[in-house]
Formats: structure tokens, sequence, C-alpha cells
């Protein structure tokens, strides 16, 4: 079961995103060949990486449907957050709703090749048998069309998951579409990142690179800069840094003003033109921060439910504004999933302890941007 506790976020942690991707890879190699390495050895690599997932690199996001690129246009703040739905969500197709948050897990815990999507409501629907080096925090759903893309550790590809027999199938390098990544090569410069815009369009790094990022036909769209790392792409042609809006088609840049902390847990674009942040390990708060720079708070989420000991390491928002986190149980090594809505319920709403089929191992949530 996954080893989650409390997170320190701080600015060191920013980019250690790549280091996760790289901690994951290892993971599957060591399960598929019964690699023996000392426990200590693994523990000092998991919380030096862990915990650092979502700090100012969040959860962005990035796809392609076969082309398209990050469009122009502009937007500001919203109006009220649409309601949260009700009732459960199944996840019995390879086609997701961007919306919703879903956890990818595995159905055998510490097997290779295991790994499967359900949705938290409910964890006895699932699809896919991934293959074992697939990269569960890559994984993101492409809003166009409600297709799952991910990446294989060690492979240097972008795939686009689809299956016939969807509860024991796809997830695979041999059954999945590959969505190009110029100029990216497996060869020798595989694709590092990449992220989703709300229209489908991809944006990606390569190996040789780990600043550059580029759009689906190869052109240069933004250039990582230290304390204005890209995080998330969003409507028209808006981006948000860790510290800054930036409209791609310009390269402009404007300061973000007004929010407290910039190490996000989550975010997530919004129509017309800005990003909904989630930040605060401790009390979480959502922020919206509009194309102007300018953030402005939504609310704050209820304290953890009963039963809920700490945060853990995943943290994804639904299109409401509901923040879902893994979580620790009162029991060792009992995973968990809360779910709070803001100034509203907050509740445990997935527990390892009623032996759901997807179960939690080192494992992620997913979402649309």
């Amino acid at each position: 079961m996954s080893l989650q506790w409390d997170i320190r976020r701080d600015e060191a942690c920013r980019r250690d995103d790549v280091g996760l991707r790289l901690f994951h890879s290892l993971k599957r190699f060591i399960m598929r060949f019964n690699i023996i390495v000392p426990v200590a050895w693994v523990f000092s690599l998991t919380f030096g990486l862990v915990g650092c997932e979502e700090s100012g690199h969040a959860d962005g996001q990035g796809g392609s449907g076969g082309g398209g690129q990050v469009g122009s246009g502009g937007g500001e703040i919203g109006g009220d957050l649409p309601a949260c739905s009700a009732g459960p969500v199944q996840a019995d197709s390879d086609v997701f709703d961007p919306t919703q948050v879903y956890l990818v897990g595995t159905r055998v815990e510490g097997a290779c090749g295991m790994d499967a999507v359900a949705h938290w409501s409910s964890p006895n629907v699932h699809v896919g048998a991934f293959d074992c080096y697939f990269d569960d925090f890559s994984a993101k759903v492409r809003p166009s069309d409600g297709r799952l893309l991910y990446t294989i550790g060690f492979e240097g590809l972008l795939h686009e998951f689809r299956c016939d027999d969807c509860a024991a199938s796809g997830g695979t390098p041999e059954e999945d579409p590959v969505i190009p990544t110029t100029p990216c090569s497996p060869e020798d410069n595989g694709i590092l990142d990449f992220l989703v815009s709300p229209a489908g369009a991809t944006v990606h790094k390569c190996w040789s690179d780990a600043f550059t990022w580029y759009d689906a036909s190869g052109k240069v769209i933004y250039i990582d800069k230290p304390g204005e790392e890209l995080v998330h792409v969003g409507h028209g042609d808006l981006a948000l840094t860790t510290s800054t809006i930036v409209r791609l088609s310009t390269g402009k840049a404007t300061p973000i003003i007004g929010l407290p902390s910039h190490s996000f847990l989550t975010v997530r674009a919004r129509e017309p033109g800005s990003f909904l942040v989630a930040i605060g390990a401790t009390n979480p708060e959502l922020w919206e921060v509009g194309a102007n720079g300018i953030a402005r708070k939504r609310g704050e989420y209820p304290a953890l439910p009963a039963g809920a000991q700490s945060v853990g390491y995943s943290s994804r928002l639904e299109a409401c504004g509901a923040l879902l986190q893994f979580a620790n149980g009162p029991m060792v090594f009992q995973d968990i999933i809360v779910r709070r809505e803001l100034g509203g319920a907050s509740a445990v709403v997935y527990d390892e302890a009623t032996n759901p089929e997807v179960k939690i191992h080192i494992s992620s949530l997913m979402t649309g941007p």
C-alpha cells in the first residue's frame, strides 16, 4: 500500500515531478524482474520525492487528439462554480468524463501489469490492464473526446488508451495509438512530460531539454525560467506558471497578485479564462486566478472527516471545485480517499478497508485539465 504522510511543501519541491516519474519507472522495473533492494534505500528515495508531486507543477494537463494547437483568446474570472453532481460514476469504457476525478490504482498490489482505472465512487468497476511500466502519474483525460493519455517509463512515447474488452485489456504499447510529440524521438530523445489544454491540444517536453515546451507541431511555445515553470495550460492561449499568467501566443507574462502561496496542491482550468488553484496542505483553500493575474479566494475546505488521519501525496479538483486527496485511515497502511466541498461536506469516499477491487499502491488521481 502507499506510504503517505503530512506533506510539507516548499520551493525546493517545485520541479521534482521528473524525479517522481523516474522513481515510479524504477519501481516498475524492480517489480517486473523481482529485484531485491534494501528497504532503507526504498524508504529514503520515496520520502525524498513523494509530497513534491503536486507542488508548483500541479496536475498540469496536456493532450492532442491527433493535432490541434494552443489557441488564442482571452477570458476572465467566471461566476459561480457549477453544482457538484450526486450519485456514483462508473469507469466501464475507454472514454472518461473530464470533469470527474478517477483513481489510477491496481488490481493486485505489488504485481506488474495490473494497473487499472476506476471512479472512486465505484472502485469495483474498472478498465485496463496497463503495461508494467505504465506511469500512473502521467495519466490525464483529454476533454475533447474523453480519452486517457499516458506515458510509459523508459519508453519516451505518448499513448492514447483504447480497449475492446476494457476490463481486461488496453494500456499497452502494442494496442494503444501513439500521439506525435515532435521533436521528441523515443530512440534517443523521448517525451519527458506533457500537459493537456481544455480544447484537447497537447504541449510537451523532451528528454534532452527539461525546460522547453513544444506544441503538437513541434513549435516552441514556452521555455521554463527559474520561478516561472509551466504548470497548467488553460483556455485560449492562457497558461499558468508557478508565479505568472502567460499568453502562449505572445509570451507576455503577468505576475500573479494576491495569492498567499505559490505551492499548489492542484490546478484546474476554468472558462472563460481563469485557473482554480488549491493551496494549503494543512488547511486547504480554493483560489481563482484570472487572466489579469489577480487572485481571489473562492472559499475554504472543511476539516478532514472522522477517520482521516493525514493527507497523502495526490490531489485533484473536480470541475465543481470539490477537492479529492489520498489520505491515511486509522489502521496501518489503510489508504483512503477524502472528498471535500467548499463550505460543505467532508467525507471518506473510498476506503481500502472495504477491500475494493482497485486499490492504491503508489498510485495517482486522474482528471481533465
